[in-house]
């Protein structure tokens, strides 16, 4: 299973739009936060399965703040992370996913890409696609599911690989 992921759009629409076409194929669309509009607008306008949360700046939508649901045999957690305070350690989210059981967590907020393990547990936050609030450049990722494991990927549009 081959899942494109986004976080931390705010407006920047265009690159979205940009980034979806270079991931190629994929089974899903994962939005984690500050993306509500964007994404709604984009799946307006093409037929691609997502799951998607609220950010801390998606003002006025239905989205919940935390999903959970499988991947394969891997159980993911999608949340934002403003929650759990992940700009200063991602401590509290480390221990709200295995209370939930989780394999895998995607969070945003941050506006860094990240991909770590801690206890089992794999992390992942895409950066931001957001061009005025990104650090360094606006970046995307690609979490490949397989039998062996999760492999992950960031990328800059464009589709310059950074890592995995």
């Amino acid at each position: 299973m081959r899942v494109g992921v986004v976080s931390d759009v705010h407006g920047s629409y265009p690159l979205l739009r940009q980034v979806v076409r270079e991931m190629g194929p994929i089974d899903l669309l994962v939005q984690a936060g500050d993306s509500a509009r964007d994404v709604a607008r984009l799946l307006a306008e093409e037929d691609i399965p997502c799951r998607q949360v609220a950010g801390n700046c998606d003002f006025c939508c239905s989205l919940e703040e935390e999903a959970r649901f499988a991947l394969g045999r891997w159980q993911v957690l999608l949340t934002h992370g403003h929650r759990f305070g992940v700009k200063q350690s991602l401590l509290r989210l480390a221990l709200h996913a295995r209370q939930a059981r989780a394999d895998l967590v995607i969070f945003g907020h941050t506006h860094v890409p990240y991909w770590g393990e801690d206890g089992g547990i794999r992390f992942f936050n895409p950066g931001s696609l957001s061009l005025d609030r990104c650090f360094g450049r606006p970046s995307y990722g690609i979490l490949e599911f397989t039998d062996k494991g999760i492999r992950a990927a960031i990328f800059y549009p464009g589709g310059v690989r950074v890592s995995g």
